[in-house]
């Protein structure tokens, strides 16, 4: 698979999700809510097909995870080795060869300088995606009968988590214990804690109108639990 196939999955998946929530719009009312929460396993569904993620892992630079979307297209392009005039004696040039190692971590090094750390446009995307791909297999599962902690087993939300907490990671979201620790010594910082608040009150409301989540499956929520445990960290 290439970058214009990726992208024309993508596109493709992106106009069906859109007639699909055109479609939920129309279903308003209680009645409406077990149409409504098909509609949502359908999109949840068209975002977890193996095309669909094997394009997004493409147009992010990451390796198909199918096989029959792996190809040599897909195969990092041997980098030549840079050649560097040096000087000229009696006429005659002479050049330096620079190796493809010299190349690569040249390349690297001018990636490291233009990047300021944290995660890249594609990855945060990624990770906003994985959060409502959790939210929504969450709803299917408690549709199907399954308790929270159950939900939390599954292989598919086990799955996600884990790159979601990657990702958070990368991108500074995840404090490391030494900085927990540093961070119970001191007090909140009043603006910090007033911006939490804000957060978790926002996604709160999100699940609750966006995903038809009740009071009970708003706080059993993971990023919900993980935000409030720290809000009260940041308290005491």
């Amino acid at each position: 698979m290439d970058k214009a196939r990726a992208t024309k999955i993508l596109e493709e998946a992106g106009e069906q999700v859109k007639k699909i929530e055109a479609e939920i719009e129309t279903l308003t009312g209680s009645a409406n809510k077990k149409a409504r929460n098909a509609k949502s396993r359908e999109i949840a569904d068209i975002k977890k097909g193996e095309d669909y993620v094997d394009a997004e892992r493409v147009l992010a630079g990451k390796e198909p995870l199918q096989e029959r979307n792996k190809g040599a297209c897909n195969k990092v392009e041997e980098k030549k080795p840079e050649v560097v005039v040096t000087g000229e004696v009696k006429g005659v040039v002479t050049v330096k060869a620079i190796g493809a190692g010299a190349a690569e971590k040249k390349e690297k090094k001018e990636k490291k300088g233009g990047d300021s750390g944290g995660i890249s446009a594609e990855e945060r995307k990624e990770l906003d995606k994985l959060k409502e791909d959790v939210i929504a297999r969450k709803k299917d599962l408690k549709a199907e009968g399954m308790t929270g902690g159950q939900m939390n087993k599954d292989a598919q939300i086990v799955a996600w988590v884990k790159r979601m907490n990657e990702l958070k990671e990368k991108a500074g979201e995840l404090e490391k214990k030494e900085d927990k620790k540093k961070e119970k010594k001191s007090k909140g910082d009043p603006e910090a804690l007033e911006n939490l608040k804000k957060e978790i009150e926002a996604y709160k409301e999100k699940l609750k109108t966006e995903f038809g989540y009740t009071k009970a499956d708003i706080n059993k929520d993971e990023d919900i639990i993980a935000m409030t445990k720290k809000l009260k960290e940041m308290k005491a």
